[in-house]
């Protein structure tokens, strides 16, 4: 009857001991506010059923407790300092019971920490650990900023360059009549800006209608003409009888013969200067007779 009851009772602790391990392993490595406290409960109660016979329990526990100092050992010292000493005092209360195999990895254990404190006291110090190469990184690392929140200079898109007169020469889309009108106008325009600017003159209204001529009016109509649809720019009737090409083609004709007129204008201009001289060289050498020229 003893022996029963005995047995029993034994079964009962060892179940107890069993349950009591889960949740230590379950406590051990939990990292809420509370778990410190029902840890230092459950290692009193298996240091209790240990003694009432579940003597295995003192090795479980202590082999928990060594896990969970080591998994700890590396992290930031002011939030794991109450988990570490807990489980020291939980190897110690266990080898008390049974576990003394726990004292040397223990002992390893407390000295690398107190290495790895005192380095960390000393600023980087021995840098060792994982946490420690995790420190390194994220001080080395630039800093990342996020777009979403920290406004930025506002970046224009890359767009591509607009068309010059001289790309619209050799363009396909451009039919060759008005590839002709084009290249004369970019004579006429170059050979003007060219003298103008000799002349002094390159910043004066004639060389800024010229550059505008060039630049701006005669490929703002190319572009206008290759904005049609291709199946209607030389053959539907847009305005005043005339299809797209032929509009084209009378912007071009307007454009050559504004150059035209400045380039006559200009001439002119130049040639006061000759004429200017010819009247200075007649009134200082006037025309003398045949008697004159007599001896």
């Amino acid at each position: 009857m003893v022996d029963a009851i005995t047995g029993a009772g034994l079964v009962v602790v060892n179940v107890a001991a069993g349950v009591g391990t889960a949740m230590y392993a379950g406590t051990a490595f939990g990292r809420r506010p509370n778990t410190v406290r029902r840890s230092v409960v459950v290692i009193m109660v298996l240091c209790a059923l240990a003694l009432l016979g579940a003597g295995w329990v003192a090795h479980a526990g202590a082999g928990i407790s060594l896990a969970a100092f080591a998994t700890v050992m590396f992290a930031s010292p002011h939030k794991v300092v109450r988990r570490m000493v807990v489980s020291v005092l939980a190897m110690v209360a266990f080898a008390l019971v049974g576990a003394h195999w726990v004292i040397g990895p223990m002992a390893w254990l407390i000295a690398i920490a107190i290495v790895r404190l005192f380095g960390c006291s000393r600023g980087r110090g021995l840098g060792f650990g994982a946490s420690s190469r995790r420190m390194d990184w994220t001080a080395e690392r630039p800093h990342r900023v996020d777009l979403r929140k920290e406004p930025v200079d506002a970046v224009p898109p890359q767009t591509a360059p607009t068309p010059s007169l001289a790309m619209y020469l050799f363009d396909d889309r451009v039919p060759a009549a008005a590839r002709d009108k084009l290249r004369l106008i970019s004579e006429r325009a170059c050979a003007a800006s060219e003298y103008l600017t000799q002349q002094g003159r390159g910043s004066g209204i004639d060389a800024i209608e010229v550059e505008r001529i060039r630049d701006d009016y005669a490929p703002g109509a190319v572009r206008g003409y290759l904005a049609l649809p291709p199946w209607s720019a030389q053959g539907t009737v847009l305005a005043d009888g005339k299809t797209g090409l032929e509009l084209l083609i009378d912007q071009l004709d307007l454009l050559e013969h504004r150059l035209q007129e400045i380039q006559e204008s200009v001439a002119l201009t130049g040639g006061e200067e000759l004429l200017t001289h010819g009247r200075f060289l007649k009134d200082r050498f006037p025309d003398r007779g045949e008697d004159d020229l007599r001896i």
